[in-house]
Parts: C-alpha cells; sequence; structure tokens
C-alpha cells in the first residue's frame, strides 16, 4: 500500500514539474521551434510522459495482498 502510495505521488511530481516547465513561456521562446532535435525532445518527452502514466496505473491497479508467503 506505501508502494502504490509512493508510487502515485511520484507520477503527480513527474506531471507538475512537466508542466510548470511547458508553461513557463520564457523557456520556450528561447527554443526553435523548427529545430529537428528539440521535436525529437519533445516527442522522447511526451513517450516519458505516457509511460509514467500507464505504469502509475498498473501500479494502481494492482490487488494488495496481505496474506502472501514468501
Amino acid at each position: 500500500m506505501v508502494l502504490v502510495e509512493l508510487g502515485s505521488q511520484v507520477f503527480k511530481l513527474r506531471v507538475f514539474l512537466g508542466l510548470s516547465f511547458l508553461s513557463r513561456p520564457s523557456a520556450l521562446l528561447l527554443l526553435n521551434p523548427t529545430d529537428p532535435l528539440l521535436l525529437l525532445l519533445l516527442l522522447l518527452l511526451l513517450l516519458l510522459l505516457l509511460f509514467s502514466i500507464i505504469a502509475a496505473r498498473r501500479v494502481e491497479n494492482q490487488p494488495v495482498s496481505f496474506n502472501q508467503v514468501q
């Protein structure tokens, strides 16, 4: 249960940091929007965000069993 909560908090932090960076106009104005490397970087960031969302949902959907014997 603690891991689920920790994973959720990490996901929320990643989303917050990503959105706060993209919402700063000064950061985006310094970049050339037609630069192919910038477009590749943005694509990679979007893929990272997508995989973070998928991983967070998988962690939240896992059944929790307290009777596991190791």
